[in-house]
């Protein structure tokens, strides 16, 4: 438990450390609430208000922390993380916390620390080997980021990025079967028709590098009817299409991406391989 010290100033008629400590508490208690039904201002002032009264508080000091980040105090933000972690004696999820906060400002040495520091303390942690996997991903080391995403889904990651990364690194692989299991891996956390076109684009890459051209057209062609599809995924299913000697199909998904976003390039680079250009065709 963190100590107390400092919480006041020394003041002869005034509340005791002890009482600061529990209105800090109470304060970040409040502004957790306030977090939890979205009234973000409110949380930020809760927090701030909870670290001013106890500094040595380490949860308020971690919140206040998240409320710098969120203003765009990114430098006085990592400063305060890293007293909240020393606040709390090296707590895990606060090495974490920082790491992350380290990662999303390019600073992958450090984050890789902050990971590494976090499995000392619980090697189950499964947010500290995600922060990890990222962090190698990033670093192209592709077989270690590998063994790490693994390490965070069997210790229970829910992230729907953990799977698609995996994918991704199966794909650069060349390991186009694991990367399709990955990939139906985050599907099936979706309701059928809700699934992500991104998710459902990177499904059909992976069928399309095993030979299964028919369902990978199927699947990129349910890509193109989810909304925020856009003229990417066609383009996909024009390449693919191409590839099974469905050229009919191919030329109406072209006809479909420059309908969407007039002289896009990949589009164009496509409708230079038809002899008589793109034409529209009838939905299958």
């Amino acid at each position: 438990m963190a100590s107390l010290t400092g919480c006041a100033l020394l003041r002869p008629a005034g509340p005791s450390e002890k009482e600061l400590a529990a209105q800090s508490r109470r304060l970040s208690q409040w502004g957790m609430v306030a977090l939890d039904n979205g009234r973000f201002e409110q949380a930020e002032n809760y927090f701030q208000q909870a670290h001013e009264i106890c500094p040595t508080n380490a949860c308020a000091c971690r919140h206040y922390a998240d409320t710098l980040w969120r203003r765009g105090e990114t430098e006085e933000a990592v400063a305060t993380m890293r007293r909240a972690v020393a606040l709390s004696g090296g707590d895990p999820a606060l090495f974490v916390a920082l790491g992350r906060m380290q990662y999303a400002l390019g600073n992958n040495p450090a984050a890789l620390k902050d990971a590494d520091r976090a499995l000392a303390g619980d090697p189950k942690l499964a947010s500290a080997w995600t922060l990890k996997a990222d962090v190698l991903y990033e670093q192209e080391r592709l077989e270690d980021a590998l063994v790490a995403y693994h390490r965070a889904l069997s210790l229970g990651e829910t992230g729907p990025q953990t799977q698609q990364i995996t994918a991704r690194i199966y794909a650069r692989q060349g390991r186009h079967r694991r990367a399709y299991s990955a990939v139906a891996a985050s599907l099936d956390r979706y309701p059928k028709g809700a699934e992500p076109p991104e998710l459902l684009m990177m499904a059909g890459q992976s069928l399309a590098a095993l030979g299964r051209y028919d369902r990978a057209i199927d699947t990129l062609l349910a890509a193109t009817r989810r909304e925020g599809a856009g003229p990417e995924c066609f383009c996909q299913l024009a390449e693919v299409s191409l590839l099974a000697g469905r050229e009919a199909d191919a030329r109406w998904a072209i006809g479909e991406a420059l309908a969407q976003s007039p002289g896009f390039p990949p589009a164009l680079e496509l409708a230079a391989k038809m002899p008589s250009g793109p034409t529209r065709v009838a939905r299958r």
